[in-house]
């Protein structure tokens, strides 16, 4: 397993569809990449659809930070099927 760091940063409510979740990913070993959330973090929030007005959760965004190589800003995008 990896040595990954979650830091809670901040939600944006969308009143119409949902939530966006911004957490602070560290790797406290290594340089981190897209597919190391994709492995280890996503999957802890990953949600299918369970039809019209449900809660699901199947995207995020991976936004590496420019300086430091080891961490990066993940956006969960929880969202309700409308």
């Amino acid at each position: 397993m990896l040595e990954l760091k979650i830091t809670p940063i901040g939600k944006i409510s969308h009143p119409c569809d949902g939530t966006d979740e911004y957490l602070l990913v560290r790797n406290r070993n290594d340089d981190i990449t897209k597919r190391q959330v994709q492995e280890e973090v996503f999957p802890a929030y990953y949600r299918e659809c369970s039809g019209p007005g449900g809660y699901f959760c199947t995207n995020f965004r991976y936004i590496p930070d420019p300086l430091f190589p080891n961490l990066a800003i993940v956006i969960i995008e929880h969202r309700r099927d409308i």
